[in-house]
């Protein structure tokens, strides 16, 4: 092996690579009336002493609307029914609900 051939072999280049959960990502269509689609989402963070806390946000995705910010140590199953069923009485049902990136359309009852 030659000296040049030697150099293109360490510094040759990476080919750039396409993702392929970038070529089936679908599209989604976008709300185009209020309360048709909202968006929840669950973050996390901590106080300044270390101790973390839980945050469930609900969002209308054609009002850009908060509908919801539920803050607690322990975020469980009843504390997110219980504010889903809060803003269902205040705005009514929606069409879908996007969890984490993940579409969820239902037909309710």
């Amino acid at each position: 092996m030659s000296l040049v051939d030697l150099l293109n072999y360490l510094l040759r280049l990476k080919r750039f690579r396409r993702h392929v959960s970038a070529c089936r990502r679908l599209i989604r269509a976008s709300a185009t009336y209020p309360n048709e689609s909202w968006s929840m989402d669950f973050m996390g963070d901590a106080l300044f002493n270390g101790q973390r806390f839980r945050l469930l946000t609900l969002v209308d995705n054609f009002t850009r609307e908060s509908l919801a910010i539920e803050v607690a140590w322990r975020l469980g199953g009843h504390g997110v029914v219980a504010t889903l069923m809060q803003v269902v009485e205040e705005k009514g049902l929606p069409k879908s609900i996007r969890i984490d990136n993940i579409y969820q359309d239902r037909q309710w009852p």
